[in-house]
């Protein structure tokens, strides 16, 4: 067997602090998209919402994996958003 591979290893930061940082980013993200939602296309509106649902549903079942996945979701939408 071989080494595993780096990116496929947990993030260095776990445990409660984590969780509770990554929930605190999560919130100002959705926070900082709903004040949006009125200028962005219908599209990425509906996608932005989606993204919100998905991370308070992560946050509700600790699921960390999937809160930093809609956390890079919602973010990468709001530089689109945000430079357009």
């Amino acid at each position: 067997m071989g080494r595993s591979n780096p990116a496929d290893e947990a993030p260095a930061a776990t445990g409660p602090a984590a969780s509770t940082q990554h929930q605190r980013e999560a919130r100002n993200l959705i926070e900082q998209s709903r004040q949006l939602l009125d200028r962005m296309h219908p599209e990425d509106a509906e996608e932005a919402i989606e993204l919100h649902a998905k991370i308070d549903a992560a946050i509700a079942s600790d699921d960390q994996q999937a809160l930093a996945q809609g956390i890079k979701a919602l973010r990468e939408l709001l530089f689109f958003v945000e430079g357009s």
